[in-house]
C-alpha cells in the first residue's frame, strides 16, 4: 500500500502552482535594477526545479500506466516521492530567500493577526517550515533511499 501512497508524486499539478506562484513572488519582491543578481539566481534555480518537475510529471505518467497495466511499480514511487519532496522544498526555499531578509524579523506564529507581517508574507514563512515534513510524509527520504538501495544492490 505504500507503493500507491508515495505515487501522490505523480500529482504533480499543485507543485507546478506553487512553482508559478513563487516566480511571480520573486519577480514582484526582487522588481528593479538593484535586485537584478539575487532575482538572476532565483529564477536560475526556479528553472532548475521547473525542470526536475517536468522529469517527475514524465515518471508519474509512466507509474501510472504501470499501475493501469497491473505491472510492477518497482523504484518509481520511491523516487517520485523522493525528487517531489525535494523540489518542492527547494521551492519554498526560493520563495523564503525571495521575502526572508523583509520578513524574517518580524515574523510570530502566535500573532499572525498582528501588525509584524501581511497575511501573504507569513504564509511563505509557513510554506518553508510546513515544507520540511515534506522528506517523511509516506515515509522519510532516508528510508526511501534505503528502499532504492535494496532493490539496485540486493540486500
Amino acid at each position: 500500500m505504500l507503493d500507491r501512497e508515495r505515487l501522490g508524486g505523480a500529482n504533480v499539478a499543485p507543485a507546478f502552482r506553487f512553482l508559478d506562484r513563487c516566480r511571480a513572488l520573486v519577480a514582484r519582491e526582487l522588481a528593479g535594477p538593484a535586485n537584478t543578481l539575487k532575482r538572476e539566481q532565483l529564477e536560475y534555480r526556479l528553472l532548475l526545479a521547473e525542470a526536475e518537475l517536468r522529469g517527475a510529471r514524465e515518471l508519474g505518467k509512466a507509474a501510472v500506466d504501470a499501475v493501469m497495466a497491473g505491472e510492477p511499480l518497482g523504484l518509481m514511487p520511491s523516487e517520485l516521492k523522493l525528487s517531489t519532496a525535494d523540489t518542492v522544498q527547494r521551492i519554498g526555499a526560493i520563495a523564503l530567500d525571495a521575502v526572508g531578509e523583509r520578513v524574517a524579523a518580524r515574523f510570530r506564529p502566535v500573532d499572525a493577526s498582528g501588525p509584524n507581517a501581511a497575511a501573504e508574507d507569513i504564509e511563505w514563512v509557513q510554506n518553508y517550515m510546513y515544507l520540511r515534513a515534506k522528506t517523511i510524509f509516506g515515509g522519510s527520504n532516508e528510508v526511501q533511499k534505503n528502499v532504492v538501495a535494496k532493490q539496485l544492490f540486493g540486500s
